[in-house]
């Protein structure tokens, strides 16, 4: 009997694949529990309509995270900071003043999507990694400079 998955069953498949199972399994197990429903041809259908609309809408959602992370390797930030001698800032830059930084220039990006092993300590020039959706990632230039 072929059957539309619900919900993810362990060893037959994730939810909204159309599986074939033995008629005894899918009356007695899959369908009272509301795991799985009859596939009729209507509803395969229905299910393929989505399954293409939800594909459509990620292909979209990577053409523009690929803009995003093509426009943000090209920033260059200047963070001022107060420093002592021997370039040693006071305090350090955080993950949180690069995402603001990037926020100012009309980026939306969340400090949880700045990946710094550690804060940044002294001045220079680094090169600093924004995580983004659909395993996209871009490096960024980040210029902490001394701002007395």
């Amino acid at each position: 009997m072929q059957v539309i998955l619900l919900k993810d069953v362990d060893g037959v498949g994730e939810a909204g694949a159309v599986v074939e199972v033995s008629d005894g399994y899918a009356r007695n197990y899959l369908l009272p529990k509301k795991l799985a429903t009859v596939a009729t041809s209507r509803k395969v259908k229905s299910i393929e309509k989505q399954r293409q609309a939800v594909m459509e809408r990620i292909k979209k959602e990577q053409k523009a995270t690929q803009t995003l992370a093509q426009q943000l390797s090209e920033v260059t930030l200047s963070i001022e900071k107060q420093a002592g001698e021997e370039g040693k800032l006071f305090g350090s830059v955080t993950k949180k003043e690069i995402a603001e930084a990037l926020e100012a220039k009309g980026f939306k990006i969340d400090k949880k999507q700045v990946v710094l092993e550690e804060n940044i300590k002294s001045l220079g020039e680094y090169d600093v990694e924004i995580k983004l959706p659909h395993g996209q990632s871009a490096k960024i230039k980040v210029e902490v400079v001394s701002g007395e």
